[in-house]
């Protein structure tokens, strides 16, 4: 197998274009849900999907180990394969899903009436709301086998398809919110809960379309080998996906212990900035994956190499021509986006975005790990060292410190992380350390001297929305010719040269 870049660009802009859809309809769906349940509902429902999200993010596991042995399969061309790693992520994903519910309605309930500070009046609608989250929670555990099969299959239409209608669900949900007399916070749970089955009837139609060798046999009997394999990869994932639910979800309930939910609500602002701005990442990072996988399944670790340094510039490049104008203009913005926002919001936005381009470091080599599927000493590492985040967190919250505490030891720990994770993955590849080492530090001189420039030519305009265009623009450009001369080397100018003579040459009809 070569790299297929014309299949990674096309699949890039698929989901370069269902994020650009999703995005702008989550910021729009974001206000009119703020507006119509208010800050203190908003903060209590991000609080309460807080507590059954830690139990269902195992679902993400799982799909990552899916993804990944599917790709790994389709590189071989073994359908017998294929069908029983099919068959067996079914059989766990309705384990899964039955193991969240019993949590759910054992420790998340009794955590939900003793521990979150609660208003009176709303226990009863924090329950309500509670009960429509697991069942929400375990419908997206099923979704599970056919979104990995279409991914790993690199049908980024139909990924891209189903991202757009999620947020348009969503949409349709915020605008319905507007209108009701009835208890909004419960609606909103409700309507969540219908546009999640939606979803999963949708993908059972088309993967039993298009994937019928594969889906035909999801009620074969259990590969006990199999599963051990699989549970084995996803339970080493699941602890790095722990450390990031005790850096998301886990902080998210620490504040509300600590202050209240006015603060969950400026939290929950600036991880909905924070998820939206990812989703672009996410476009690069998913149209590279099934090839990074593929590359290795074939024992060619120069390729492996090759993508990954690539990708780790281009999803840099990208969040920071998202993040810097944001950085810089976040009380405007907000006030744009919001009209108003709970206090501590632009300053946890600020840092949140910070974290991003620190962690996007870390993704295409994670993958690359992920692709040997040896993955043990990697997930033990890093989830020692992110582990670290909770009790530091907690510690400083009881001497009286800020909730931004929690996001500045989050960016530490990221930086920290970023050696270790490169040296776990040389012993498995033979990867081009220095190459990735020079693209990281070359992506980070290059944002702080735009983020410099662009502050500086604030004090001499106030608060607009021309000032904010002058930044953008000016952070773009600047960023973009940066990039070009610092950052890229003369294969990968070549290679944008020749995409963007393609792309000129096709516009004009030749």
């Amino acid at each position: 197998m070569s790299v297929d870049n014309r299949k990674i660009a096309k699949n890039t802009l698929l989901l370069y274009g269902r994020t650009i859809v999703s995005t702008f309809l989550s910021i729009y769906s974001s206000r009119f849900i703020l507006g119509a349940l208010g800050q203190s509902d908003y903060g209590l429902f991000s609080v309460i999907g807080s507590i059954i999200f830690f139990f269902s993010y195992i679902k993400n596991d799982i799909a990552a180990a899916t993804v990944r042995y599917m790709a790994f399969e389709m590189e071989r061309k073994d359908i017998g394969r294929l069908q029983s790693i099919y068959a067996n992520v079914c059989h766990i994903q309705k384990l899964f899903a039955i193991l969240v519910l019993v949590l759910g309605e054992t420790i998340g309930l009794y955590f939900v009436n003793t521990h979150l500070l609660i208003a009176p009046e709303r226990v009863f609608a924090a329950n309500v709301v509670f009960q429509v989250v697991i069942f929400t929670s375990v419908i997206s555990i099923l979704q599970v086998p056919y979104t990995a099969l279409i991914l790993a299959g690199e049908k980024m239409n139909m990924f891209s398809l189903v991202g757009i209608s999620i947020a348009v669900l969503h949409f349709a949900t915020a605008i319905a919110l507007t209108i009701t007399t009835t208890d909004r916070l419960i609606v909103y749970a409700v309507l969540e809960s219908i546009s999640a089955c939606i979803i999963l009837l949708s993908l059972v139609f088309y993967c039993r379309k298009h994937f019928k060798e594969i889906v035909k046999n999801k009620n074969a009997a259990i590969d006990r080998s199999l599963m051990r394999e699989l549970l084995s990869f996803s339970g080493y994932s699941m602890l790095g996906s722990t450390v990031g639910l005790l850096r998301g979800s886990g902080i998210n309930v620490l504040i509300n212990i600590v202050f209240d939910t006015i603060v969950n609500a400026a939290n929950g602002l600036s991880m909905t900035i924070y998820n939206a701005l990812m989703r672009f990442v996410d476009s690069v990072i998913t149209a590279v994956k099934p090839q990074i996988i593929k590359s290795y399944a074939a024992g060619k670790h120069d390729e492996v190499s090759s993508l990954v340094v690539r990708t780790t510039k281009f999803a840099f490049f990208l969040l920071a021509m998202l993040c810097l104008p944001i950085i810089t203009e976040a009380e405007y913005i907000l006030t744009l986006w919001l009209k108003s926002y709970p206090p501590y919001t632009p300053l946890l936005t600020r840092l949140i975005l910070v974290f991003s381009l620190a962690e996007v470091f870390a993704q295409p080599p994670a993958i690359a790990i992920n692709a040997t599927g040896k993955i043990r000493r990697y997930q033990l590492t890093i989830s020692f060292l992110y582990a670290l985040v909770m009790p530091i967190t907690y510690v400083c919250y009881k001497a009286g410190m800020p909730p931004q505490t929690a996001n500045i030891v989050c960016i530490a720990i990221a930086i920290i992380s970023i050696p270790i994770r490169i040296n776990i993955l040389c012993r498995h590849v033979s990867f081009d350390k220095l190459s990735y080492y020079k693209a990281v530090v070359s992506c980070a001189i290059v944002a702080a001297v735009c983020y410099a420039t662009a502050t500086y030519i604030q004090q001499y305009a106030d608060p607009s929305f021309s000032r904010l265009a002058c930044r953008t623009i000016l952070i773009v450009v600047q960023l973009s010719v940066s990039s070009y001369y610092a950052v890229l080397n003369r294969d990968e100018r070549a290679l944008l040269l020749t995409k963007l003579q393609q792309m000129k040459d096709k516009m004009m009809g030749k």
